[in-house]
């Protein structure tokens, strides 16, 4: 038995009975008020998002990207909470709390049955989007990566596949994914993190040049299927919205490798304006410019 999994396991248990017996009311002012005093006191995580803030947005003063790194952990510290939550809500529970936007842009391939490819982010709180698709009756399919903790993976994987989707582990996941589009489900990737192995182009985010995972694009080009971006937002404290926006616009060249790196860097403008939107919601807390070939230096603090 792996001792810190399962202190990590206990912790989240322990927390998850405080969270059930403590008003929203009073437990999210509480974790807005630790997660700012936790980014004021700095640290690599901060350092890290604030190397991201200057990159996205080097027009805005260095107090208002402050500010929006600030806001990111409060956010980051109320979706850990709604995960707690959300651990013993009913179908009611979440259809009181989630609502579903832009369906009118899936609508065309989920009505003929066909695969659709979601283009997804860590904005808001993305853990819900398999549960609002699902309980509006779109058959889904989610890639995921594994966690090193498998108590506290088993626990998030249950609540993402509760309702019907089905789970994909990223790891040689191409003829599941497959599988999934043929059968005509909605196939998500969360496809905004530095891409450190298999296939991956540096193309532009915020003006900077970033590794990427080509995954995406190879699965269009090679099914036909549609790139639809698809993202949840925080609208109140205790309400979410997940929003459909329109299929990429792509015209293949026959150029393959154009190809894979012009719907790619599509892919990573639909990241960038969805982020532009909610910057406060989004986590800048990844190391996702390492080694861009537009910027002199390394922008991230060296490990201790």
């Amino acid at each position: 038995m792996n001792l810190r999994h399962a202190s990590e396991a206990w912790g989240l248990a322990a927390a998850a009975s405080v969270v059930d017996r403590v008003p929203l009311s009073r437990v999210q002012p509480l974790a807005a008020r630790i997660a700012r005093r936790i980014f004021d006191h700095g640290g690599r995580s901060v350092e890290i998002a604030l190397a991201n803030l200057r990159i996205a947005f080097p027009e805005a003063s260095e107090a208002e990207r402050r500010e929006i790194g600030r806001e990111s952990f409060v956010h980051f510290g109320w979706n850990l909470i709604d995960v707690l939550r959300a651990q013993r809500w009913s179908r009611e529970d979440y259809a009181s709390r989630l609502g579903l936007e832009g369906l009118e842009h899936i609508e065309p391939w989920n009505r003929e049955q066909r695969g659709i490819i979601g283009l997804s982010l860590h904005l808001g709180n993305f853990e819900f989007i398999s549960a609002a698709t699902a309980l509006s009756g779109i058959r889904g399919a989610i890639v995921a990566r594994r966690m090193s903790n498998a108590r506290i993976y088993a626990r998030i994987a249950e609540q993402r596949v509760r309702f019907g989707h089905q789970l994909i582990d990223n790891k040689n996941a191409v003829r599941s994914v497959l599988r999934a589009l043929g059968d005509g489900r909605l196939v998500g990737f969360l496809n905004d993190q530095y891409s450190r192995r298999g296939s991956r182009v540096f193309v532009p985010l915020f003006g900077a040049r970033c590794a990427t995972s080509t995954g995406v694009a190879l699965l269009a080009l090679r099914t036909g299927a549609p790139v639809i971006p698809v993202y949840s937002v925080r609208e109140a404290p205790d309400r979410h919205v997940v929003r459909f926006e329109p299929a990429l616009e792509f015209d293949p060249s026959g150029d393959r490798r154009r190809d894979i790196e012009s719907l790619t860097a599509g892919c990573n403008a639909a990241i960038e304006s969805i982020i532009r939107r909610y910057p406060e919601q989004y986590m800048w807390g990844h190391r996702r410019f390492r080694y861009s070939p537009d910027l002199d230096h390394n922008p991230y603090p060296a490990r201790n």
